[in-house]
């Protein structure tokens, strides 16, 4: 409040006028010397105001203090909407990388699960075409056996058939019967007595 009361006779009208319209916070202990600036500002205001020269110089300076402060709006406003674009920007391009990235991670699973999925039906025809060949193979050798069965039992019955058959023969043909011993000679009663017919012990004998 001291600066701005020596500093009276060098401001203008406007900023005198503005200091005395618009109430300022100070502390509770400066109020007296406020009292006393607004008053030497009050005074200040009538003495510029009975001369023509000053009004014009304060409307000026309005101006002038007018146009400054559009221009600091504007240059405001601009690096408001120059930083609103940047942030719109990156979150643009933060939205693009984490959709991209998304992306990547989808089909990333999206193959992972496409090779399980190609692994395990691999897999699944491995066991299958494994089964078959097992399966065959044990048909193959059931059929092996029952066919060696077939062939063993054919044998079996055909060796039946045929001990039957020559049983048969053995029944259906006379039994030799043997000549009647030689009278004339002893010694070949030993040899009739085997299957010799009697011509041969004749002949025998007659030796």
């Amino acid at each position: 409040v001291k600066v701005l009361c020596s500093l009276v006779p060098y401001d203008s009208a406007l900023q005198l006028r503005t200091h005395t319209t618009q109430g300022m916070a100070v502390p509770q202990g400066c109020h007296d010397l406020l009292r006393d600036y607004q008053l030497l500002a009050r005074t200040r205001l009538k003495d510029i105001s009975g001369s023509t020269f000053p009004s014009t110089q304060a409307l000026q300076e309005l101006q002038a203090l007018q146009e400054v402060q559009a221009l600091q709006e504007v240059q405001a406003l601009q690096e408001v909407q120059a930083l609103q674009e940047v942030q719109a920007l990156q979150e643009v391009q933060a939205l693009q990388e984490v959709q991209a990235l998304q992306e990547v991670q989808a089909l990333q699973e999206v193959q992972a699960l496409q090779e399980v999925q190609a692994l395990q039906e691999v897999q699944a025809l491995q066991e299958v075409q494994a089964l078959q060949e097992v399966q065959a193979l044990q048909e193959v050798q059931a059929l092996q056996e029952v066919q060696a069965l077939q062939e063993v039992q054919a044998l079996q019955e055909v060796q039946a058939l045929q001990e039957v058959q020559a049983a048969v023969h053995n029944r259906r043909e006379p039994k030799p019967r043997l000549p009647s011993l030689c009278r004339h000679c002893r010694r070949c009663r030993r040899l009739c007595s085997s299957s010799y017919s009697a011509v041969s012990c004749l002949q025998l004998c007659s030796r």
